[in-house]
């Protein structure tokens, strides 16, 4: 997830291509949601609640 931030944030500083940071921006809340889903399942099976 940090490589791919660092490279959305490097191209949208330096260049001007917005397809592109979206296409990361898109790839990164797939990342986090992915992680959540897992963190969620994981906290679960193990009977954890962290709020």
């Amino acid at each position: 997830m940090e490589e791919q931030r660092q490279k959305m944030y490097h191209i949208s500083i330096t260049e001007d291509h917005y397809p592109e940071v979206v296409k990361i921006s898109q790839y990164l809340d797939e990342l986090l949601n992915e992680y959540t889903r897992y963190t969620n399942s994981f906290k679960q099976s193990k009977g954890l609640s962290f709020e």
